[in-house]
C-alpha cells in the first residue's frame, strides 16, 4: 500500500536482553530504544543519533510522534515527522512558544516524556518545574490543548 508507513520498529541497544526479567536491573531509561526504522513509499528510513527515543505511529499511518531523551531537560525533543522523515511539528517548541501557557504555568524547564493516545485523542505528557501535566495535541493543525495537572 502506498503513502503509508510500514514496518516501524525499534532499534534496541540490548537487542537480546530479556526486559521482562530484567536480571541486570536496568532502569526504564536504559531500556529505551536508541533508534527507529521504517519503510515509506518503498524507501527505508532510520533515526539513530545516539539518543534514547520513543516513537508512536499515528493512526493515519503517515506520521510518527517522536520523543527523544524523554528524561533529559537539556537534550529533550518532541516532534511529529511524516513518512519521509521531515518534521511536521516541533511540539516542544510549540509549547515553549505558547505565551499563554508559559505565563500561566511559569514554564522554565520542561521535558516531554511520552506521547500516546487516550481513546482517540493524542496526548503529550510533560514535566514542568517538577510537576507532571498532559495536554492534547492535534496532529492535523498543530494545536496544543490546555495543560491538565497529573501530579
Amino acid at each position: 500500500m502506498g503513502n503509508e508507513i510500514l514496518n516501524l520498529e525499534n532499534i534496541e541497544q540490548f537487542k537480546n536482553y530479556d526486559k521482562r526479567k530484567n536480571l541486570l536491573h536496568l532502569s526504564v531509561y536504559d531500556l529505551l530504544p536508541i533508534g527507529i526504522k521504517w519503510n515509506y513509499n518503498g524507501k527505508n528510513y532510520e533515526i539513530k543519533n545516539g539518543n534514547k527515543i520513543e516513537a508512536l505511529l499515528l493512526k493515519n499511518n503517515v506520521n510518527i510522534a517522536i520523543t527523544e531523551e524523554p528524561f533529559n531537560i537539556l537534550k529533550n525533543k518532541a516532534y511529529i515527522i511524516n513518512g519521509s522523515n521531515e518534521i511536521k511539528y516541533d511540539i516542544k517548541n510549540l509549547l515553549k512558544n505558547n505565551k499563554n501557557l508559559v505565563t500561566e504555568y511559569n514554564i522554565k524547564d520542561f521535558s516531554i516524556y511520552n506521547i500516546h493516545y487516550i481513546d482517540n485523542d493524542l496526548y503529550c505528557f510533560v514535566n514542568i518545574n517538577e510537576f507532571d501535566y498532559k495536554f492534547s495535541f492535534n496532529d492535523l493543525t498543530g494545536e496544543i490543548g490546555e495543560l491538565i495537572f497529573l501530579r
